[in-house]
């Protein structure tokens, strides 16, 4: 067995002892289990030592193991280490499960991306080196709709991507860390290995580290067809795939939304169907995926382990393999020989009794023999022709006959698999080489035996191939006659002396005996009780004054600086002065050069590991630049110590100026006791107790003066919506400025005088028309609620210059309704004849257009 020489590491990666069992005086290790998964590469190892031996003091929690087996490199972090005065048991898992503490937020990408770049989304500071990849032109869009660890991130980044990974540590000559690299592997199938190596073309045989194979098959699940849908209930529906095996026979195809397994349905067709039906078992599934031809893939890989009985394999045994190898099994005890393709998922090694070790199998594949079947029958009737019977001989008196008198019959009997085959056989007896019968029974006498005979069965088929035998020996004993009597022999040793008898009579009372010489003194009786205490004495003389003792070292508690930028998670600090042994209860005190803004931060205090910091049970920590920050160690996590402590009631600030109060109601702002502002519940509340009070929001101010509330700003809108909102122009408002109020965008100086001019009476000259023909003016309309078309006279009649013939009045809304109507004479007409007449057409909100088609046109408004 080779042996493995252990280093122990410190948490500065520093070789500080080994284990190594094949040096005296070394630290031993036993009871050790190497336990290795397919899921990463993961692996634990357990282990005892003898507590005893000075180098076990290093095997403590945070230390660290390495070591080479196999030509791989192995590196655990201590977790555990349990401790009785005789032994100690460490526990240890692989780096990767430092991955467990490190949490990830939900994450959603914006675009189809590599495995590469979500890694580098995941593990920004890169501490996992990527080696091989074998999807790596592979791209997905992903969404993680929760938080998780990053072990857990990685193996579903792995499991979306259909793919492995693997974890191997790289040690230096020292043992040392050098690199963790994690290798991508297509995920394992048909045509894929993933994680390991293929060595189908080794045979593992029952009884070579295997204690043998149990099968169970199993068809209730089983289905001939399957019918996939996506993400919206979408279907293969449109898609045309057909699929052949090995041989060219047309094994699976697509039939609108089914995809069938032709050749499983020949095999296992339904029986609940009638026979003019296709008779497929259709299995409803559904996978999340917006793409047809992945939900095809995805489904058919599905099917192809539905539509054959579900067999279940159980082997026992080691075999010396890595994980994830793909090894071939040959158990002879099946007829057939079962041959199986099994994958490494489960290592179990002990590195000190190689009995102790045990592999777990997965991914069972049933193989076929390469030989033909018309090969193997022939193997098998060459075989059976061959093969020799049971054969036995039955007496039905034993076989020794005694003074020459008795008889017995030996029967033929000849068993195959189990079956009493001899009247399908030829009989054949021989006595001492000689035939004497071709019967299934032989009578012997003892007249037919001198001595003793030896009688053969033969036993042949009826090609007369020889097929078994059997023989036995008969013998005939003969009594022989009484010889004369011997002479006495000697006397024979003394026997036993046999046991004591009854007890005899009392005797009479003899004389008395002279009196005996004194005897010694007895033994000191036990000690009296104590007397009386005395008086006691006077006082004695003080003594002289001893030395002064040598002053005590002041104490200090530790502090440290850290200068790590504000967005950093992982902080690192340098104590001044001292060390810090990391145990509970150990507080340093830091400061902090520049304030924290990164998330979830870590503390490494001198070179002690990076630790997750928590205040008030939540890991958001954050301060100010220079601030000092005490933090307490739990055996796990840094605390924060200088949190503030409360009580009832507080004041902060000068109590007699200005201060605020804080009690189980309210926060109060106060100067002195006089209340300037106060907070509780829903409710705020102002000024209270003065004449004024004023709010600023930015340029906005909002106060109280006695009995009047105002608002005062450069310009200040009152609306639904704010000005810069889309939309902003169609919902009612108000905007007060410096120049003029606006209601619903118009000005209240404006909209006063449209009220004025409306309300005034008086019509209003607007254009005279002179000449013949037409012109535009521009004019508010909306100003206006009426317009008059006059024609008259351009020259002086009975003394006037100007006479009206005719005249015409408009209402603003009639006006209006004819918009950008231009008639040639006028869309509205003052007509006194055919050469005195004129008229205007509205063009829009501030053009008219007026027509002079005789004499002289005006228009007027009011």
């Amino acid at each position: 067995m080779e042996n493995v020489r252990i280093a122990v590491l410190d948490i500065g990666n520093h070789a500080v002892a080994f284990m190594d069992n094949r040096v005296p005086k070394a630290l031993h290790f036993y009871n050790d289990e190497l336990h290795t998964y397919l899921k990463g590469a993961a692996c634990t190892f357990e282990f005892s030592v003898a507590a005893k031996h000075e180098d076990a003091q290093y095997l403590t929690v945070g230390n660290h193991l390495a070591f080479k087996y196999k030509d791989r490199d192995y590196y655990f972090n201590i977790m555990s280490a349990d401790e009785d005065e005789n032994t100690v048991t460490v526990e240890s898992y692989a780096l990767l499960f430092e991955l467990l503490e490190e949490e990830k937020d939900a994450y959603t990408a914006s675009k189809a991306m590599t495995f590469v770049e979500y890694m580098k989304v995941f593990d920004g500071p890169g501490a996992v080196k990527i080696g091989i990849n074998e999807i790596s032109t592979y791209s997905r869009r992903l969404t993680w709709e929760s938080s998780d660890n990053m072990l857990s991130r990685l193996y579903s980044l792995a499991t979306n991507f259909d793919a492995e990974v693997e974890f191997v540590p790289k040690l230096n000559n020292d043992y040392s860390l050098k690199q963790i690299t994690m290798n991508v592997y297509k995920e394992h199938s048909d045509t894929t290995q993933g994680i390991g190596q293929d060595r189908s073309g080794e045979i593992i045989r029952y009884g070579k580290g295997l204690n043998g194979v149990e099968r169970k098959m199993d068809i209730t699940e089983l289905c001939t067809a399957i019918r996939p849908y996506g993400t919206d209930n979408i279907t293969i529906s449109g898609l045309s795939k057909k699929e052949y095996d090995k041989d060219g026979n047309l094994e699976y195809q697509t039939s609108g939304t089914n995809i069938l397994a032709v050749q499983a349905k020949d095999r296992f067709p339904s029986m609940l169907t009638d026979y003019t039906t296709d008779r497929y078992a259709v299995k409803i599934w559904s996978y999340d995926t917006k793409d047809k031809n992945t939900l095809y893939s995805k489904a058919l890989a599905k099917l192809k382990t539905l539509c054959v009985p579900k067999a279940e394999y159980t082997v026992e045994g080691y075999v010396d393999a890595q994980i994830g190898d793909t090894v071939t099994i040959e158990d002879t005890a099946f007829h057939p020989t079962l041959y199986l393709k099994a994958r490494v998922t489960e290592q179990v090694i002990s590195l000190t009794n190689k009995k102790n070790n045990k592999t777990t199998f997965d991914n069972f594949s049933e193989l076929k023999s390469e030989v033909s079947e018309t090969t193997t029958k022939q193997i098998e009737k060459l075989m059976d022709a061959l093969k020799p019977y049971q054969c036995s001989v039955v007496s039905s008196d034993g076989t020794m006959f005694k003074n020459g008198e008795g008889t017995t019959a030996l029967t033929a009997k000849v068993i195959d698999g189990g079956k009493d085959i001899t009247d399908n056989l030829k009989i054949t007896w021989l006595k001492e080489g000689t035939k004497i019968s071709e019967e299934k029974s032989v009578t012997v006498k003892a007249s037919d035996v001198s001595g003793t005979a030896t009688y053969v069965l033969e036993v042949r088929d009826q090609g007369d191939a020889l097929r078994g035998t059997c023989e036995v020996t008969i013998s005939n004993v003969n009594d022989g006659t009484d010889g004369e009597a011997g002479a006495q022999g000697p006397q024979g040793e003394k026997g036993e002396t046999g046991a004591q008898g009854p007890q005899g009579e009392k005797g009479d009372t003899g004389e008395q005996g002279p009196q005996g010489v004194k005897g010694d003194t007895g033994a000191t009786g036990p000690q009296g009780p104590q007397g009386v205490k005395g008086n006691t004495g006077p006082q004695g003389p003080q003594g002289p004054q001893g030395q002064t003792g040598t002053a005590g070292k002041d104490g200090q508690m530790l502090y440290a600086t850290c200068d790590t930028a504000a967005g950093t998670v992982a902080k690192v600090a340098s104590l001044a002065a001292g060390s810090l042994s990391l145990k509970a209860g150990a507080t340093v005190a830091v400061k902090f050069t520049y304030a924290n803004t990164a998330s979830s931060p870590t503390l490494n205090i001198a070179g002690t590991g990076a630790k997750a910091m928590y205040i008030q049970g939540v890991r958001d920590v954050y301060w100010t630049d220079g601030a000092t920050v005490t933090f307490t160690y739990d055996g796990i996590n840094w605390r924060v110590a200088s949190e503030p402590v409360y009580a009832p009631t507080a004041t902060i600030g000068n109590a007699a100026g200005f201060n605020v109060f804080i009690d189980g109601t309210s926060v109060q702002v106060r100067k002195g006791t006089e209340e300037l502002a106060s907070f509780k519940g829903d409710e705020i509340r102002l000024g209270e107790g003065v004449d004024c009070a004023k709010v600023f929001i930015c340029n906005l101010e909002i106060g109280v003066d006695s009995e009047e509330m105002y608002l005062r700003n450069a310009s200040t809108r009152i609306s639904t919506k704010a000005s810069h909102e889309g939309g902003s122009a169609s919902v009612p408002s108000v905007v007060v400025n410096d120049k003029d109020t606006y209601v619903n965008g118009e000005s209240m100086t404006a909209l006063f005088t449209k009220v004025d001019n409306k309300a005034n009476r008086e019509w209003t000259l607007l254009k005279n028309q002179t000449s013949a023909g037409n012109s535009t003016i521009t004019v508010d309309v909306s100003q206006y609620s009426e317009f008059m078309i006059t024609c008259g006279l351009a020259s002086s009649t009975n003394g006037n210059y100007y006479r009206e013939l005719a005249s015409t009045i408009v209402p603003a809304q009639v006006l209006t309704s004819r918009s950008v109507v231009d008639h040639g004479s006028g869309s509205h007409q003052a007509y006194y004849s055919g050469a005195y007449n004129g008229g205007i057409s509205y063009l829009s909100s501030n053009k008219i257009k007026i027509y002079n088609n005789g004499g002289i046109t005006r228009l007027y408004a009011r």
